[in-house]
């Protein structure tokens, strides 16, 4: 602020009205003081760029992240409250508006924010996904009544509590057979994509090579081969045969529009596996959950006999909980009296310890990757580490394991419901309109028959199998995952669709299609070039 000095200063002559009361005339300014006031308005004005700058740099990471938490809180408010929003799943409605918002230019199409999205949310969404498997394998069964009850108390349900833990009865688990193990079936539907993604670059290229001119044949190899790749391990091996085959050699523009390309379809495909898994009309290839054999996942209710203190909503509820979700199939339901309404003090520091951990063991399986100096490894790491950490907790302090499991499975889908909205962010039409029609033609057409296959394939193999070794829709859509999006993302959607018991199974089917992903990408160039 400049300083004025004394023959500067405002002259105010003060002159009293007509009913006495007393005004300021108008102001003089001498010229000094106006030279002073012009160089401090300079300085002002100049100032305004910088802090504009600042301003827009903030802006759109504000921006980004807000949309964020908005839609992934829309989606997951609209699945409990609305049946359009339970057949859809908070995912998709998160994916979908961030994609609307995007493309009308309301919100950034890339930010820092979305990329935390896949270096931290995802990691985190895979750990506590493991956390589900790890509590669902620690069901209890006939012999831990006592742990029954310290679930219910941290519901703080006193009166369903006396009366429920005087009265359910469990069946005694038995251990799993081959046929019933989900590994194999898991990966064995991951095999059918893996021939699906291969049969439908080679009809790519057919189609390509026969019906365009804007790539030579060479070039078209190498675009359909790394496109391939993508659909049998993940991104991570599309970006490894693009350099073994000098697809990034022939100009970064195609190189990134095939990219661009590739995660506008990936999100696409994203969605149409959640929309089969909720549909009961995409199902009809699969085994219907209602023959699946419950027995030894449920508590049996036969001798429920509530009291008449306990309300009929409470009653309900407990009967819900106890009858209508098994705990193998709904692990954000593992326990049976997680359905009911807990206190906020039982699961808000849980909850919130529950994500620093896996936060911490996301950064611990990262680093190991680093180290190992192997891409893909570190969901392999993650999934380990969390088994390990979450075990020990579980040993050395099942009651605080129990605490921390409750808030987990709500956590575990908002994260993925973050993860799905960064993707739909960077959905962009006009990315994909600027990719060139013969490559989103490509990778439509092998995604597509990778998706035809993979089903097809089930659909048959179901026909000729008794029931313990059919394939279920959710073992067929996590397959299918591990195929396009890797092992983190499949791991992280059997989490959110509520299979705790397929969490390891597409950790391990998903590293496995990182290790031979490249190899059969390269063997295809060598035989379409040849």
């Amino acid at each position: 602020m400049p300083s004025f000095g004394k023959s500067s200063s405002f002259v105010l002559p003060v002159i009293k009205g007509r009913r006495g009361f007393k005004f300021h005339a108008r102001p003089y300014i001498s010229p000094r003081a106006t030279m002073a006031l012009v160089s401090g308005s300079h300085r002002i004005t100049s100032a305004i760029p910088m802090l504009t700058s600042k301003f827009q740099i903030s802006t759109p990471l504000l921006t980004a992240g807000i949309s964020l938490a908005v839609s992934s809180l829309f989606g997951m408010l609209l699945e409990s409250k609305t049946k359009l929003g339970r057949a859809l799943g908070a995912s998709l409605i998160a994916f979908l508006s961030q994609s609307l918002l995007s493309n009308i230019n309301l919100i950034p199409m890339e930010s820092p924010i979305y990329d935390a999205c896949w270096g931290k949310v995802l990691p985190a969404s895979l750990s506590l996904s493991v956390l589900l498997a790890v509590a669902a394998a620690g069901t209890p069964t006939s012999s831990s009544r006592t742990t029954q009850d310290q679930l219910i108390s941290l519901n703080n349900i006193s009166s369903i509590k006396s009366a429920a833990s005087s009265s359910l009865t469990s069946v005694p688990q038995r251990n799993q057979t081959w046929a019933e193990s989900s590994l194999w079936k898991v990966l064995l539907a991951n095999v059918f994509g893996a021939c699906g993604a291969v049969i439908g670059g080679l009809l790519a290229f057919t189609f390509a090579s026969r019906c365009q001119d804007q790539f030579p044949k060479p070039v078209l190899a190498k675009i359909v081969a790394s496109i391939a790749t993508t659909h049998i391990g993940g991104s991570i091996n599309f970006f490894q045969v693009a350099r073994s085959v000098g697809l990034d050699r022939e100009g970064q523009g195609l190189l990134g529009a095939v990219a661009g390309a590739d995660i506008f379809l990936m999100a696409l495909h994203f969605a149409a596996l959640l929309g089969i898994q909720r549909n009961p009309t995409g199902t009809a290839a699969f085994i219907n959950r209602s023959d699946i054999d419950q027995t030894s996942w449920k508590v049996s209710v036969a001798a429920f006999t509530p009291s008449s203190s306990i309300s009929s909503n409470e009653t309900r509820q407990c009967r819900e909980a106890t009858e209508t979700r098994p705990l193998a199939l709904h692990a954000r339901n593992a326990f049976p009296h997680a359905t009911l309404t807990p206190a906020v003090s039982d699961t808000l520091l849980p909850a919130i310890f529950a994500l620093l951990l896996a936060l911490m063991v996301g950064e611990g399986g990262q680093f190991v990757e680093r180290k190992l100096g192997v891409p893909g490894a570190a969901a392999g790491a993650i999934t380990a580490l969390s088994a390990g950490v979450y075990g020990l907790i579980r040993r050395l302090a099942p009651r605080c394991f129990l605490r921390l499991a409750l808030p987990v499975g709500a956590m575990s889908s908002l994260l993925f419901s973050l993860f799905f909205a960064a993707i739909g962010a960077g959905a962009s039409l006009m990315h994909l309109a600027e990719s060139g029609p013969v490559i989103v033609t490509l990778m439509s057409v092998s995604l597509l028959v990778h998706l035809l296959t993979t089903m097809l394939g089930i659909h048959v193999y179901n026909r000729f199998v008794p029931w313990p070794a059919r394939i279920s829709v959710d073992e067929a859509v996590i397959a299918s995952n591990a195929n396009v999006g890797g092992p983190a993302t499949a791991a992280a959607m059997a989490g959110s669709m509520g299979r705790a018991d397929l969490v390891l199974s597409a950790a391990a089917t998903g590293t496995a299609g990182y290790a031979v992903a490249t190899f059969i990408g390269v063997a295809l160039f060598k035989f379409l070039a040849s």
